[in-house]
């Protein structure tokens, strides 16, 4: 049974993407294909400058790009950063039962999913409202 913190995104997780699981078997070959494409994509995202922001500045925090998979000034600025940072918290919550959740029932599996998805949007406009004030 779901605590009341993830009870409080039953409401939402209609709303809230979902990859189903697939129907067929995924052969290797296909698998590998597709990530290949995403990587492709990924790598040229980060390419792409964005309008006004100087791309080959050194901030402070450059040396963290690596671990949270960003360029600057890039499209994909933030990285990965604000997904496995919700991830994360979420975890550490569960963990220490401040969030109440039952891993091994399915239902509480999937409002824990959907509150990292929630808190990941939320989190993402966090980071990026801290870039633009600090102007970075």
């Amino acid at each position: 049974m779901a605590g009341r913190f993830l009870s409080l995104f039953k409401p939402i997780a209609r709303f809230v993407p979902e990859i189903k699981a697939p129907e067929r078997k995924v052969s290797f070959n296909e698998k590998l294909f597709w990530t290949a494409i995403v990587l492709i994509l990924y790598f040229v995202m980060s390419e792409v400058p964005l309008y006004g922001i100087e791309t080959r500045a050194l901030g402070e925090l450059s040396a963290l790009r690596v671990i949270f998979a960003s360029n600057r000034g890039s499209l994909m600025e933030l990285g990965i950063g604000p997904i496995v940072t919700a991830g994360l918290i979420l975890q550490l919550l569960v963990g220490s039962n401040m969030i109440e959740a039952d891993m091994s029932n399915p239902e509480d599996r999937g409002l824990f999913t959907t509150a990292s998805k929630v808190f990941s949007i939320i989190l993402t406009g966090v980071q990026a409202s801290a870039y633009i004030i600090g102007g970075m």
